[in-house]
C-alpha cells in the first residue's frame, strides 16, 4: 500500500497554484442533541449558528453544531410547530395547540439567546395551528396558520416592529373543505414572491396545491400541483423556478412560472423512492444549491439527493454510517469571501441525531453504477482531460470494500471527497464539477482495500 508520505512526495513534484477547497462533500455526523426528542424544525442563522425545535423543546448552537444547548422552557401548554431565527439571540416559535390538535395557537419570541420566551401573537379559534414563520429583514416578517375555526380562510398575520406585533392580512386565501397547511412548506425568494403547500385532513379531500404571492404576502393564488397528496416542503431558486416534494407519486414536481403549472421530475437516481420529506436550498454569487431528502425500499433506506441547475437533474449524495430511520429538517447557509461555500445541517431522526455538509457550490458528486461485475480493481483516467466544467471518473471494485476516492492538489492539500463509504462489487462513475476550483493540475486517488492508484487530471478554464 503507498505511504501518504509517499503519495505527498509524488505530487511535490508537480508544480502548479493550489486552491482552497473544502473537504468531505458528504453528510457526516455530528452530535446527538437528545436520545429522545425529536426535531421537527431546523433553522441556520449562519456557518457557526443554528437553531432547533421538537414538540417542546428548542435547541441552539454557537459553534457550528458541535454543542447544542437546550433553551428555557418555551411553553407546557402546546406542540412547537415551527421555528425562524433572526440571529444568535432572536428567534422566534409557533404552535400547534395541545397535542397538534389546534387551538388558540400562539407565537414566541425570544431576544436574549433562549433564556426567556413571550407570548408576542395568539390565533384564536379552536383549529389555529402556526405552519410557518418567516422574516424578510429584522423588523418584517410574516406567519400562515390553518383556518382558526372551521370554514374560515387561512391565517395570516405579518410584522413591521421586529414580531412585537403582527397583523392579519384582509384577503386570505380559502382552502378548500378539509385542505390545510403544513410544517414549514412555506418559502419566500425575496420580500415579494412566496409560496406555501396543502396538506388533505380527510381521505377522499382535495388538497396538494401551492399557493402563491407576488406581492409580498397580501394576496394568493392557488395552483394545482402536481398530485393531491402532501405538499411536504417547497424551495425556489428564482421567483420562477421552484420544486416541491410529495409523500405520493410524482414525489418531486419542478416549476419554472412560479408556481402556476408543475411538471414531474423523472429519472431521480434513487430506486424505488417511497417518500420525498424535505427540500432545502442555498443561493449564492456564483449559483445555486438544491438538496432533498426521503426514503427508498421496502427498509425505508433514508437517502439525500441534491441539484446545481434548479431541480432538473439530481445526483445522490453520500451519508456517513449512522443509524437512522430517515432524515428529518435541513436548512443551510453560504459564507466565505465570494459567498460561494455552503454549511448546511439535516436532523436523524433517531432521537436527534445532526448530520452536516460543508462544501463549495457546484461541486456535487454525481455516482453513477454499472450492473457488470469486475474481477479486477482499477482506476480510469478521467475523460474528458483536460476538462471545464466537468468531468468523469471511473474506478472499478472487485470485492466489497470501503472506497475512498478524494481529489488534491499539487502541495498535497485535499480539495475535495468523491467517495468515502463501503461499495459493492461493480464498476462506477463519479461526475465532477469544476466549480470555484482554479486552473491547473490535480491529483485524484482511489483507495479501496489495500488497492490504491492515483491518477492525473487538468482543469482548463
Amino acid at each position: 500500500m503507498m505511504k501518504k508520505s509517499t503519495f505527498l512526495i509524488a505530487i511535490a513534484a508537480l508544480i502548479c497554484g493550489s486552491t482552497n477547497g473544502l473537504a468531505q462533500p458528504q453528510w457526516q455526523f455530528q452530535t446527538t442533541i437528545s436520545s429522545t426528542v425529536v426535531l421537527g424544525s431546523l433553522e441556520a442563522v449562519n456557518r457557526e449558528v443554528a437553531w432547533a425545535s421538537g414538540l417542546s423543546t428548542v435547541y441552539r448552537t454557537s459553534n457550528g453544531g458541535r454543542n447544542w444547548l437546550q433553551t428555557s422552557s418555551v411553553t407546557t401548554t402546546e406542540s412547537l410547530e415551527c421555528l425562524e431565527a433572526l440571529d444568535s439571540t432572536t428567534a422566534f416559535v409557533g404552535g400547534g395547540g395541545p397535542n397538534r390538535g389546534g387551538g388558540n395557537a400562539k407565537i414566541y419570541r425570544t431576544t436574549n439567546g433562549g433564556q426567556s420566551w413571550e407570548t408576542v401573537y395568539t390565533a384564536t379559534g379552536s383549529a389555529s395551528y402556526w405552519n410557518a414563520i418567516h422574516f424578510f429583514d429584522a423588523q418584517n416578517g410574516i406567519a400562515m396558520s390553518d383556518p382558526p375555526n372551521p370554514g374560515e380562510p387561512f391565517l395570516i398575520v405579518k410584522t413591521i416592529d421586529g414580531g412585537t406585533t403582527w397583523t392579519p392580512i384582509t384577503n386570505p386565501p380559502t382552502p378548500r373543505t378539509d385542505e390545510y397547511g403544513t410544517n414549514d412548506s412555506f418559502y419566500f425568494y425575496d420580500d415579494m414572491n412566496g409560496w406555501f403547500g396543502t396538506i388533505a385532513g380527510a381521505q377522499n379531500a382535495m388538497a396538494g396545491r401551492v399557493f402563491r404571492t407576488i406581492d409580498g404576502g397580501n394576496t394568493w393564488n392557488g395552483f394545482e400541483s402536481g398530485n393531491a397528496s402532501t405538499v411536504v416542503s417547497i424551495s425556489f431558486i428564482s421567483p420562477l423556478v421552484g420544486i416541491r416534494a410529495s409523500i405520493a407519486t410524482p414525489f418531486m414536481t419542478r416549476t419554472t412560472d412560479g408556481g402556476q403549472t408543475w411538471m414531474s421530475v423523472d429519472n431521480l437516481p434513487v430506486a424505488d423512492i417511497r417518500i420525498v420529506s424535505t427540500i432545502t436550498s442555498v443561493s449564492t454569487a456564483s449559483g445555486h444549491q438544491l438538496w432533498a431528502d426521503g426514503r427508498a425500499g421496502a427498509s425505508q433506506t433514508p437517502f439525500i439527493i441534491s441539484s446545481v441547475d434548479g431541480g432538473a437533474t439530481w445526483h445522490q449524495q453520500s451519508i456517513a454510517p449512522i443509524t437512522i430511520r430517515l432524515i428529518g429538517p435541513m436548512s443551510a447557509v453560504s459564507f466565505g469571501a465570494l459567498n460561494d461555500s455552503v454549511r448546511a445541517w439535516a436532523s436523524a431522526v433517531n432521537g436527534s441525531q445532526i448530520l452536516t455538509y460543508l462544501n463549495r457550490i457546484g461541486q456535487i458528486t454525481a455516482v453513477k453504477e454499472n450492473a457488470s461485475l469486475p474481477t479486477n480493481y482499477s482506476l480510469s483516467q478521467n475523460y474528458p482531460n483536460p476538462f471545464n466544467p466537468s468531468t468523469t471518473i471511473g474506478y472499478s471494485i472487485a470485492t466489497p470494500q470501503l472506497v475512498k476516492l478524494k481529489v488534491y492538489d499539487v502541495l498535497g492539500h485535499e480539495v475535495t471527497t468523491l467517495v468515502n463509504e463501503r461499495k459493492a462489487t461493480g464498476s462506477y462513475e463519479v461526475s465532477v464539477e469544476a466549480g470555484k476550483l482554479t486552473s491547473g493540475i490535480y491529483l485524484y486517488r482511489l483507495e479501496a482495500g489495500e488497492f490504491v492508484e492515483i491518477k492525473k487530471m487538468i482543469l482548463v478554464r
